[in-house]
């Protein structure tokens, strides 16, 4: 049971065990995937209602800006919005792939699975009294869902009681989501297409409109909005914030104050790892240190993060 006040922050990097994009891989799949009228991604826009010109401009601009990932691009260029978010979510919907969880718990490094592990007790009633929060800048709803289909399955649950149960576990996704999961409510959209595919063939119009409208790109999401107002005050009254899969760009740790939380939280406890560090260099490393206050340990995935560094208790 985790019981001091404990909030994971997740970026892309906390996603991609279970078969989700990083930010670089997803903006390499959308500008493949428009660069001719030929490409499949190309021709599910088109059929979605956007202008082959339109379609191409957006290709060139992308390109051509070098940006990071396809949300910091779109900050900027309002123009393109609801295309990008169509774009986003005809890529990222195939790739919720159930199967992927016990894959990567086979595999023995699965960290959902590691997670739950620290959340389990004897009954649906001790679970309750687990004091976790999630911050996630990621679309994707892999976390909830394998916490809600593992605690249905672990303690024999009906959708509503697991509901209830997950209820006691904040996840803020504070750029949005692909919506809704069938027990969170109207509208909603299984996790998944109804057989997975890289052609984006089964996923229907409704859902990528559907899904796309529930994304928000960091224009939109700005720290003023409700979600990182929640993510904030989960933070300010955490005992422990851990980033993990992160990649700590300014403007989102701007976005979550984390300099006005730094300075109580991470000072007691100086000792511990607070993020992971997989494939960044030292010398940001130091910068983020210095700047944001957050600390790391060596350069390892997260499975190996939580179970050397991390204390959740």
């Amino acid at each position: 049971m985790i019981k001091k006040k404990t909030v994971l922050v997740l970026g892309a990097g906390a996603s991609m065990p279970y078969g989700l994009p990083s930010g670089s891989q997803l903006m390499k799949e959308i500008l493949d995937g428009i660069a001719s009228e030929g490409e499949a991604l190309f021709r599910r826009l088109r059929a979605l209602g956007n202008d082959p010109d339109e379609i191409d401009s957006f290709h060139k601009n992308l390109l051509r800006s070098d940006q990071p990932s396809v949300d910091a691009f779109l900050e900027h260029w309002l123009d393109f919005v609801n295309m990008g978010k169509q774009a986003i979510a005809a890529c990222l919907i195939p790739k919720e792939i159930e199967s992927q969880f016990a894959y990567r718990s086979r595999e023995g490094d699965s960290w959902y699975q590691y997670l739950i592990g620290k959340l389990s007790v004897a009954s649906p009633d001790e679970f309750t009294k687990n004091k976790l929060a999630i911050v996630t800048f990621n679309y994707d709803r892999s976390i909830e869902h394998y916490l809600f289909t593992t605690l249905k399955h672990r303690y024999n649950l009906q959708d509503k009681e697991c509901a209830d149960l997950m209820s006691e576990i904040p996840i803020i996704h504070v750029h949005g989501s692909l919506g809704k999961l069938p027990w969170q409510g109207h509208p909603s959209r299984p996790y998944g297409p109804r057989i997975p595919t890289p052609n984006y063939a089964d996923v229907s119009d409704a859902a990528i409109k559907g899904a796309s409208q529930q994304i928000k790109v960091v224009s939109e999401a700005d720290k003023r909005s409700s979600e990182f107002t929640k993510a904030y005050q989960e933070m300010k009254n955490a005992t422990k914030i851990y980033f993990l899969g992160f990649g700590y760009y300014e403007l989102n740790l701007k976005r979550l104050r984390i300099k006005s939380i730094t300075g109580g939280i991470f000072s007691e406890y100086s000792e511990d790892a607070h993020g992971t560090s997989h494939e960044m260099g030292k010398s940001d490393l130091k910068t983020i240190t210095s700047k944001w206050g957050i600390k790391f340990k060596d350069p390892v995935k997260i499975y190996d993060f939580l179970r050397n560094y991390v204390i959740l208790e």
